[in-house]
């Protein structure tokens, strides 16, 4: 380089001292880079060989255990399996990963693309789930052919398991549902740490618990290299001598947590009860509730037709389509979502009001000549010949319209708004299940809110046997039943046995000389002729029982129609003094409440037989013989010696053997 000619002799020295500095800084940083690369290729060589290699750590989340679901004697209802699953990492898949991959699961490439853009998180470099539950001989088949499909990589994964018979507790389990996009970005599920491919209650049991039932997902951190592969001490091998590999291997293993399983849920329900609810109901649709009154436990809670819940888990699209748009609505819990006329189920609370208020008495007797009526209105009895004088009792047994007709004018519909309520009519019970119904009980203020319009005392005449604007669910019916013959007291029906909120139940101070009229009235419905549920009868048993007929349409628009006939309920409990079992039953087209009383029966006789078999003393085994050898003649046979030692006998404690 040169300087030019014309610059003066100062100057041309100032540019060749300017010169020299920029050559020495230019060398200078040549030097360091020379020598940092030299301490990268020689020096460090392990070391940045091994990162260099497009090596990563990936962290994987190891979804934990669900809790198991236990009826009240400890059968299992709900559990687990192993699921094999497959996820990619969208940041080192390939398009030529994701097309054999397809090829191997028998899936179309498109949509394997698509599932893992839908399922794809904030970062490529988070393994999403492409594929989930897939069998024995697909798990092997990527398995093998693992080296070329990069970003692939497998996962066990437990999944959800029903026991028993398909359906039987559908209802009250509940079902899951993978969790969608807009619920991640909700806070509530996106402070838990839940992600896409997790698994949440959707239904029943499995929803109201989510929390204690989920668990805690562990994490474990990998060393894997760009195809996918997992480092170990053994992968390892040989190839690096420095320790600083298995240094870092045993640091990730020490930061990994492992998954916390979800608690157990132990249920009040008892298998036997809900199998012969089930079997009595056979293919009809409709529920049973079986509620014990002194606590509030559900004991039974079956709702037809039934759904199989794994189909939510492990069933394709169109069986997932097919439950949840079945005109017959198996997912809809009638037992708690169902609200019906609850007919002359009614009379009871209508009973017990009037008694309560004075507006009639033990002794107070109607003439029922088969009719009532009111202004030019003439309301039928069922009976149409008339049952004669009735008294409350009789009125109950023989389920007399008239009776009630009358019982209901006196009232008023305010004051039979007011014990409907304090049975628990018109409001939800409280049970720990999702998606409850209220029902309605009418009242002058509901109908002027709702309407705009004043309540005719026409209106109460058919409400006081069950008609009308009244509608109760099953469960609501049970628990206010079962309160007035427990004297006045309502406990709030819980399915999880062991609650951490129990809450103080809703009293009342009923005489319990106007209960014991009421009782004897549904004692006569079973056990008295002209009473009109004897099919409920229980040889050794006082059951109690009442008969009711919800109609669903009037008589002329039902005829022809089987899908319009009238909706049978019965209502039983025994025994009759301090009832330990309240069961009802709801038949949609049943008819006459007569017919649903056998599945009444056979559930009040499964809670028996079991108490039966429970209350026999455990069998005492007896002990075998001790056989000694036989000595010879001229040598007495010795005595053993007497020998103390823990054993199980069935009194348990310390027993001496001979």
């Amino acid at each position: 380089m040169t300087v030019r000619d014309d610059l003066s002799e100062v100057e041309r020295e100032l540019v060749r001292e300017r010169l020299n500095l920029w050559l020495v800084g230019v060398g200078g940083i040549v030097a360091l880079l020379l020598m940092r690369f030299w301490i990268l290729q020689v020096v460090q060589f392990e070391t940045w060989t091994f990162f260099a290699r497009d090596n990563q750590v990936r962290k994987v989340v190891v979804p934990a255990m669900r809790g198991n679901i236990f009826d009240r004697n400890h059968q299992l209802l709900a559990d687990w399996r192993q699921s094999y699953n497959v996820t990619v990492v969208p940041g080192d898949v390939t398009d030529e990963a994701l097309f054999r991959l397809a090829e191997i699961l028998g899936m179309v490439p498109e949509d394997l693309r698509w599932r893992m853009l839908k399922n794809q998180a904030w970062s490529r470099f988070v393994p999403v789930l492409v594929a989930e539950d897939i069998s024995w001989e697909e798990l092997a088949r990527v398995e093998e052919n693992r080296l070329s499909l990069p970003g692939v990589d497998t996962e066990i994964r437990p999944v959800r398991k029903y026991y028993r018979d398909s359906g039987l507790f559908s209802h009250v389990l509940g079902y899951l549902g993978e969790i969608t996009r807009e619920e991640l970005d909700d806070e509530k599920y996106k402070s838990r740490g839940y992600r896409m491919g997790d698994w949440v209650g959707r239904a029943g049991v499995e929803r109201m618990l989510e929390d204690k039932l989920r668990g805690q997902d562990g994490v474990s951190f990998r060393l894997v290299d760009a195809r996918g592969r997992q480092f170990s001490a053994d992968y390892l091998g040989e190839r690096f001598e420095s320790a600083i590999y298995h240094d870092k291997i045993r640091e990730l293993e020490e930061m990994s947590r492992m998954p916390r399983p979800g608690y157990s849920a132990v249920l009040t329900l008892d298998l036997r009860l809900q199998a012969a609810a089930a079997r009595e109901m056979g293919d009809h649709f409709g529920s049973v509730v079986a509620v014990d009154p002194h606590t509030g436990e559900i004991l039974a809670l079956y709702s037809a037709p039934v759904y199989d819940p794994a189909v939510f888990i492990g069933g394709d699209k169109a069986e997932r389509r097919a439950a949840l748009e079945n005109p017959d609505k198996p997912l809809y819990n009638r037992a708690i979502q169902g609200i019906y006329p609850p007919g002359s189920i009614y009379k009871i609370i209508m009973a017990a009001a009037g008694l309560e208020t004075g507006t009639i008495t033990p002794k107070t007797r109607v003439s029922c000549g088969g009719s009532f009526t009111f202004g030019k209105v003439r309301f039928g009895c069922w009976k149409h010949s008339g049952h004669g004088a009735m008294t409350v009792e009789t009125a109950i047994m023989q389920s007399c319209d008239v009776f009630f007709y009358n019982v209901g004018n006196r009232l008023g519909i305010d004051k039979l708004a007011e014990y409907s309520k304090m049975c628990g009519l018109g409001e939800k019970s409280g049970i720990d299940l999702p998606h409850e119904k209220e029902g309605l009980v009418p009242s002058q203020e509901w109908k002027m809110r709702t309407f705009r319009q004043k309540w005719y005392a026409g209106e109460t005449i058919s409400v006081a046997i069950g008609q009308g604007a009244l509608t109760v669910t099953p469960l609501q019916l049970a628990r206010a039943i079962g309160g007035i013959a427990s004297g006045g007291v309502w406990h709030r029906p819980h399915l999880v046995r062991e609650r951490r909120d129990p809450e103080r139940a809703r009293r009342a101070e009923l005489n319990l000389d106007n209960v014991n009229k009421v009782v004897y009235g549904m004692w006569g419905v079973v056990n008295e002729g002209g009473g009109t549920g004897g099919r409920a009868r229980l040889v050794g048993f006082d059951v109690c029982g009442k008969t009711g007929t919800a109609q669903v349409a009037s008589l002329e628009a039902a005829k022809g129609r089987s899908h319009l006939k009238d909706n049978a309920w019965f209502i039983g409990f025994a025994p009759k003094q301090s009832p330990e079992i309240v069961v009802v039953a709801y038949w949609e087209g049943g008819e006459h409440g007569y017919a649903a009383a056998p599945v009444v029966r056979d559930v009040i006789k499964a809670y028996f037989d079991k108490k039966a078999r429970n209350a026999q003393p455990p069998p005492v085994l007896a002990r075998p013989p001790v056989l000694l050898p036989k000595p010879a003649a001229d040598i007495p046979a010795p005595a053993p010696p007497a020998v103390l030692r823990e054993a199980s006998t069935p009194a348990g404690g310390i027993q001496r053997e001979p």
